[in-house]
């Protein structure tokens, strides 16, 4: 999954940060995607978490930058699909 996303010009950081506050988060900038990663966390919820950031990337693109529980709901039915 990771590898693949970066195939298609995701940039893919790790958060050097152990905390279990932060899983991953998402952004744009000028026009790039940009995910960062948790890198404390099993290879499974890496996969998960980068797939719910594409959700998020893909799908509220231009939405408010402030979470909404739907929003949320929606990128976790967009990475359990993936």
């Amino acid at each position: 999954m990771l590898a693949l996303l970066e195939t298609k010009g995701v940039r893919i950081f790790s958060l050097a940060e152990n905390t279990a506050s932060v899983n991953a988060f998402s952004f744009w900038r000028d026009n790039k995607p940009y995910i960062f990663l948790n890198n404390f966390k099993m290879a499974e919820s890496s996969i998960f978490d980068s797939a719910h950031e594409l959700g998020h990337l893909v799908m509220h693109k231009h939405g408010d930058a402030k979470e909404t529980r739907a929003a949320e709901r929606e990128a976790n039915g967009f990475a359990s699909s993936s």
